[in-house]
């Protein structure tokens, strides 16, 4: 009796999840041009075997209204990235919050902004 209980609440979380997914979405209307600035670096231990792996996400850099933002895509590489850094692609943001943004359609982590005319470049903040 209690696994038709935990079953519904798996099915609502579901739905909630995909709901605001979806709603997300639909506030990403805006599209700007991002430019891929680094690679953020993560290890991976397998609990198991306690090895590491280390993940490799994508940082963008976008402009919006004199602001920079950065935000790290979901996807990740575990092999050691082949992508040029300062490839373009097409990022779809929230004109009411551009800090909320989606990349290759999925929504992306907002790492940090900057004014436009404040912004320098800091070799310490990822791998240039």
């Amino acid at each position: 009796m209690w696994l038709y209980g935990i079953g519904i609440i798996v099915c609502l979380a579901s739905v909630w999840f995909l709901f605001s997914q979806s709603q997300f979405k639909e506030k990403c209307v805006e599209e700007a041009d991002a430019v891929l600035v680094f690679f953020e670096e993560k290890v991976d231990i397998d609990p198991m075997t306690k090895r590491g792996t280390i993940l490799y996400f994508p940082v963008y850099q976008y402009t919006v209204n004199g602001m920079i933002y950065h935000a790290k895509a979901q996807d990740f590489l575990r092999n050691s990235p082949t992508t040029q850094l300062n490839t373009h692609c097409l990022v779809k943001y929230n004109p009411k919050k551009p800090e909320e943004c989606l990349i290759r359609n999925r929504k992306a982590q907002k790492m940090a902004t900057f004014q436009e005319e404040s912004f320098v470049p800091n070799k310490q903040f990822g791998r240039w």
